[in-house]
């Protein structure tokens, strides 16, 4: 399935349709073992739980005081909508990403992965007992998504796309 987004920013150039493939799961390390000088890792390969399938817009919210005052509710009927963080406190995304280790535990005591999919990193997904689930490739999924909202923020104009 390939996305065809229409991304203008201020040089109004257009980005080029993103490839969009299955993720199937991956292999993550699980305990490092450090014993005699020798360094030893366990892992486990972990399947992909949630078998996500896009649709329509993609909303990616953050927690900043530019959604206040904005009914988040009117963009569920156009596509699927993911969160950061704290933001299921007052709106409940379809996806919510942490990377914070008390936020972590704060979803899992508080069962927030029971009314939404809840992802976090493999250290927090081991942790939370496998409730959360696993943020794809994790090292390099985050430079990316830094580097592409640095992008937005310098650049954004407006942004419209379908899959």
């Amino acid at each position: 399935m390939t996305v065809e987004p229409t991304i203008r920013h201020k040089d109004l150039t257009t980005v080029t349709p993103i490839e969009w493939t299955q993720y199937t799961g991956e292999t993550i390390i699980t305990k490092i073992l450090i014993k005699g000088g020798k360094k030893t890792q366990e892992t486990e390969y972990v399947e992909d739980g949630v078998k996500a399938v896009p649709r329509g817009n993609a909303y990616i919210i953050g927690n900043g005081p530019s959604r206040k005052d904005f009914d988040l509710n009117l963009l569920k009927d156009t596509g699927q909508i993911y969160g950061c963080n704290a933001l299921y406190r007052d709106f409940t995304p379809d996806y919510l990403f942490m990377v914070d280790r008390f936020i972590s535990q704060t979803i899992v005591d508080e069962k927030v992965y029971e009314k939404c999919v809840c992802y976090a990193p493999a250290l927090e997904y081991t942790r939370s007992k496998k409730k959360l689930n696993l943020i794809v490739a994790f090292k390099f999924w985050i430079i990316k998504f830094i580097k592409l909202l640095f992008f937005f923020y310098n650049n954004f104009i407006g942004i419209t796309g379908s899959y």
